[in-house]
């Protein structure tokens, strides 16, 4: 009996002794977690904060700056003096999604407001968006060569398309700062709804919509919405070939 009392006692022991090495484990790491959680707050809280500072905004999922012009077919445009530097915004960047190849004018060529300005190639799809303003092209983005994703990928910033001399003054007519992002939040929307009813899925993030990836589309409904917001022509890699760099 005695022996059985031993072994009882042992293992009652051995029960303890791993319940307190899993407690002591236990409060290290919530002692991290106490320590690390509100860096982690303010880092992003920090972030968010710059990227307000710098004009930045997030809309239904998608990035918004504040200082550029925006045209109806989602392309920015921010005046640089004697140049207008022209880029597609976020929305159309989530729509083109992956980009294989940018097709862009040469420095040079005089561009009518509404005529082709760039021709992705994006998912066996060549996409055509128009110039937003007449002008005659002084730099193109040479870095798209050899990395086309970067116009979706960094739609604002490296993977801006032209620099266009404008014939006029015009292009200050269209939306920017408040104005633009109460259109931009609609179009925002607007997308969002398409894309969810075209995919018949439920894109919410926590009460928000998110727009979803345009991959979930079929070719007919990409070709459509492409024309509705990017104001896009849109033919299969198939039949046509792009326009010569």
């Amino acid at each position: 009996m005695e022996t059985v009392y031993s072994a009882v006692e042992w293992f009652v022991l051995a029960v303890i002794a791993v319940l307190a090495r899993v407690g002591f484990a236990l409060a290290v790491v919530l002692a991290a977690i106490a320590v690390l959680l509100p860096v982690v707050y303010a880092f992003e809280g920090g972030r968010r904060l710059l990227a307000r500072a710098r004009g930045i905004q997030e809309l239904h999922g998608l990035e918004w700056r504040r200082s550029p012009f925006y045209s109806a077919a989602h392309m920015w445009l921010r005046d640089r003096g004697t140049v207008v530097r022209l880029g597609i915004d976020a929305l159309a960047a989530r729509l083109l999604a992956r980009v294989d190849q940018v097709a862009l004018p040469v420095v040079g060529t005089q561009v009518s407001k509404g005529a082709p300005l760039a021709t992705f190639t994006a998912g066996g799809h060549l996409v055509s968006v128009p110039a937003p303003i007449d002008g005659v092209v002084t730099t193109v983005n040479d870095r798209l060569s050899a990395e086309p994703e970067a116009a979706t990928e960094h739609p604002y910033g490296g993977g801006w398309l032209v620099e266009m001399r404008p014939a006029d003054n015009v292009f200050r007519m269209l939306p920017r700062a408040a104005a633009a992002r109460q259109w931009f939040n609609g179009e925002a929307e607007r997308l969002t709804f398409a894309l969810d009813h075209a995919s018949e899925l439920a894109a919410a993030d926590g009460g928000v919509p998110v727009v979803p990836h345009r991959m979930l589309l079929t070719e007919e409904q990409f070709e459509r919405l492409a024309g509705e917001f990017l104001k896009a022509t849109v033919s299969s890699t198939a039949t046509l070939a792009p326009p010569r760099a």
